[in-house]
This record gives C-alpha cells, structure tokens and sequence, in this order.
C-alpha cells in the first residue's frame, strides 16, 4: 500500500475541482476535495508521463505512450485501449507509437509534447493531428 507522500508524488496534474494521478500504468481522475475516484483517463504502456487538465475543466490530456485527450463530463466512463468512444480520442498508440515525456505548452487550439528522443510535436486539440515543431 502506498502512504499519502508517494500518492502526492504521483500526482501529474491538478484543477480546482480534480487531479490526476498515475497508478502504475495508469492515469486516473480524482474529485476533490474528498479523493473520490472518477475515472481511468488513460492507461499506458510503461506508465503515464505527464497530464494536464483544462482550467476551465472541459478535458484532460495525459501522455506516456502515445497521448489520450479525454472530455470531463458524465458518464465519466473508464478509458479502455481499443474502444471507440465520445469519452475520449487518441492518438500515437498503434505501430508508430509517440514516447512522449512531457507537455510543455497549452494554447487554446494545440498543444506541444516533448518526445523521449528530445523532438518536439505540436498536437492539435480538437483532432491530435501531429506536426513538427520548426
């Protein structure tokens, strides 16, 4: 069983009213202030490596391998590999998988990973088309 500094430690991302915390090779969303579980947001070969969640709370993004968006909103249902759903998208998890370390930049349309091998990609929010960054 984990105590309560390692569970802080494994906080990737925090709003007003959710966290997020990676549990093994998951990304799993949290209610606060009374930790209630919500959802998996995400699950992730070789665990997730970061998170973000929008401030005005409409989605969040984790990435590890690959990338999952996923919209906070009812039902909340758990992320599941292989499932088509409104819940979520997804993107860099087939073949051609992305080893993404980090987020670094949140705009209103896009947002930028840092890759494991030091590339950056810009990723689009309303689709996760990928790009280069110049």
């Amino acid at each position: 069983m984990e105590n309560n500094s390692d569970n802080k430690q494994n906080i990737l991302a925090e709003s007003p009213h959710y966290f997020i915390r990676k549990e093994y090779e998951r990304a799993m969303l949290y209610r606060k202030p009374d930790a209630a579980p919500v959802a998996c947001v995400g699950d992730f070969y070789g665990d997730p490596a970061d998170a973000y969640i929008d401030p005005e709370e409409r989605f969040c993004i984790t990435v590890g391998c690959g990338i999952v968006l996923y919209y906070l909103c009812e039902p909340f249902a758990s992320y599941k590999y292989d499932q088509s759903t409104a819940q979520w998208i997804e993107t860099g998890r087939d073949d051609d998988s992305l080893w993404c370390d980090r987020i670094d930049e949140v705009a209103d349309t896009y947002f930028v990973v840092s890759l494991e091998n030091g590339e950056k990609r810009s990723v689009d929010i309303g689709t996760l088309a990928i790009e280069d960054v110049q």
